[in-house]
């Protein structure tokens, strides 16, 4: 979790910067993380059980100047300025502040910290973190000569392009208290024509060759849902009726 690389904001492919949060909202954004995946992962202290660490835990107390003169000289500016990430906001000529600049250098020094303290050797990303996740592979090899690797995937977009992230307008949230049952299944049920074949193929378990059809007929998303369960699977066609719509419980 990155209690303390949120105190600064990732500026990767934002046009403003990011608002800063207080540390009582930050705690209270990542115990509502936990409580999500609690329900896919178990954190139990069992050999297999996952970690859920917080970079708090080596970035608040860092002493500046060690920071600078131990992790600060591995990184070139010139290479930092040639991250799509960051030269797009300045080829676009929108500011971009020292503190989040800075962000890159912490994000390096979390993979670089993580191998250190738990032997982590891979880390995953969306494709806007390419070059954080490079950066941190670079640096522990310059301070651990230790060999670690990356993976990004594409980002999700919608068809016009534009990101479905959490901090945007429209994020679709798995917390009830965030997002009620009621419009979480409207979002899904109100996809555009042209998502409907894309969205199926990345949450459904359908044949990809029945994705591909679904996708390409012209009729609206619910109607092609409903048909094919009626179809392929009647004792489902239940779950594709709307919950009773309540309000969130905060």
């Amino acid at each position: 979790m990155g209690g303390g690389t949120t105190k600064v904001g990732d500026p990767s492919f934002r046009a403003d910067e990011r608002p800063l949060l207080t540390d009582n909202q930050i705690n209270d954004n990542i115990a509502g993380i936990k409580r999500v995946f609690e329900n896919y992962i178990n954190y139990d202290d069992e050999p297999n059980g996952a970690l859920m660490l917080n970079n708090s835990e080596w970035l608040d107390n860092l002493n500046y100047l060690e920071f600078l003169r131990d992790i600060g000289r591995h990184f070139s500016v010139n290479r930092m300025l040639s991250f799509e990430s960051v030269k797009s906001r300045i080829d676009r000529e929108q500011s971009l502040s020292f503190l989040e600049f800075n962000y890159m250098i912490l994000q390096a020094y979390d993979f670089l910290e993580l191998n250190r303290r738990y032997g982590c050797l891979f880390q995953m990303g969306g494709s806007d973190q390419w070059g954080n996740i490079v950066n941190g592979i670079d640096l522990t090899r310059r301070v651990l000569d230790h060999e670690i690797y990356g993976l990004t995937s594409q980002l999700l977009t919608t068809s016009d392009g534009k990101k479905m992230g959490k901090s945007l307008n429209g994020a679709i949230w798995l917390n009830a208290d965030m997002l009620s049952p009621y419009e979480f299944w409207q979002f899904w049920r109100n996809t555009t024509d042209e998502d409907t074949g894309r969205f199926l193929k990345l949450y459904t378990e359908l044949p990809i060759e029945d994705c591909d059809l679904l996708g390409a007929l012209q009729v609206p998303t619910s109607t092609v849902l409903k048909s094919y369960w009626r179809m392929k699977s009647p004792h489902c066609y239940m779950a594709l009726k709307p919950p009773k719509q309540q309000k969130p419980q905060r």
